[in-house]
């Protein structure tokens, strides 16, 4: 039996110590430093809470890196299927739907992409997750096309075209500004769909 005692109600570091807190300081420190620096210690000095207290939310740091693994599938992949899968009356708008993954950036989240890629560089149960989930997504913009007269392969060599391309460029981080990206909307369409 443990002799850990949860925060006091009135404790301050109370509000700091939550699930949802040590998932968003994981995944600052796995952006920002790598999987190697997602550790209790480093988190619980970043929350400012004693170590102890990740206990009472996680069983240990694996399953917390197994919620990281969930969060990245539920932003990123989630928001590319529902947008690939959206109501459009051609296959432009279908693709300006799917451009808000990542122009938007509502649920997308581009630096979480990159550390979770860089990560499983190293892990081949997560390479395995990560290609799994690139072919969903490849897929999903694939039936995109094809709802929109595209045929097999076709659909399929554009579908890998623009994840491919919207994935690697914020990987390369070319510095356009949202105004210069949109200005460009017409010639990614073009490019994108014929």
């Amino acid at each position: 039996m443990s002799n850990l005692q949860p925060p006091h109600p009135d404790d301050p570091a109370r509000s700091r110590a939550s699930a949802a807190n040590w998932l968003a300081a994981a995944r600052d420190i796995l952006i920002e430093r790598g999987v190697d620096h997602v550790r209790i210690v480093a988190l619980a000095k970043r929350l400012g809470v004693s170590r102890s207290s990740f206990y009472w939310f996680w069983r240990d740091r694996a399953a917390l890196l197994a919620a990281l693994i969930d969060l990245w599938r539920q932003s990123n992949r989630q928001e590319i299927l529902r947008q690939a899968a959206a109501p459009a009356t051609d296959i432009a708008d279908a693709a300006l739907n799917l451009f808000e993954c990542w122009t938007i950036l509502s649920n997308f989240d581009p630096r979480l992409d990159f550390a979770m890629r860089e990560w499983s560089r190293r892990d081949p149960l997560l390479q395995r997750t990560v290609r799994e989930d690139d072919a969903a997504c490849v897929n999903a913009i694939a039936e995109m096309f094809k709802r929109h007269g595209f045929e097999h392969p076709d659909a399929f060599v554009r579908a890998r075209i623009v994840y491919f391309t919207q994935i690697g460029y914020h990987a390369v981080e070319p510095g356009d500004s949202e105004p210069q990206r949109a200005a460009l909307t017409n010639a990614y369409l073009q490019a994108f769909t014929g």
